[in-house]
C-alpha cells in the first residue's frame, strides 16, 4: 500500500500525515509492516524541522501499534527504512 508523502518546506499538517499513516496501517491485516521512505536525503537537506516532527509522528504510531486497544485487533511489528543518496546513506 502506498501512502502519500508529506510535503516539504510548506505549511505541513502533521495531524493529516499522522491520520493518513494510521489509516493505511489500520487497513493492513499483516502482523509485520515496513515503511520504506525513499529520497529521504531530500527531507534532511530541505526540511530538518519536518524530519523531527515526522519522526515523532512515526514513533507514536509505532508505539500505538503494539496495543490492540487503539483500534487494530492484532499487534503489528512496524519497521521503518529510510533510503536516500549521499554520505549518510550506505550503498545497499
Amino acid at each position: 500500500m502506498l501512502l502519500p508523502k508529506p510535503p516539504l518546506r510548506r505549511n505541513v499538517h502533521y495531524d493529516a500525515f499522522n491520520d493518513s499513516l494510521w489509516g493505511g496501517l489500520s487497513e493492513i491485516s499483516s502482523e509485520k509492516v515496513a515503511l520504506i521512505w525513499t529520497d529521504f536525503n531530500k527531507l534532511l537537506d530541505e526540511g530538518f524541522n519536518d524530519f523531527l516532527q515526522i519522526s515523532e509522528c512515526i514513533y507514536k504510531i509505532a508505539e500505538d501499534l503494539t496495543h490492540t486497544e487503539y483500534g487494530i485487533d492484532h499487534e503489528v511489528k512496524f519497521k521503518v527504512f529510510l533510503l536516500g543518496e549521499g554520505k549518510n546513506f550506505p550503498t545497499i
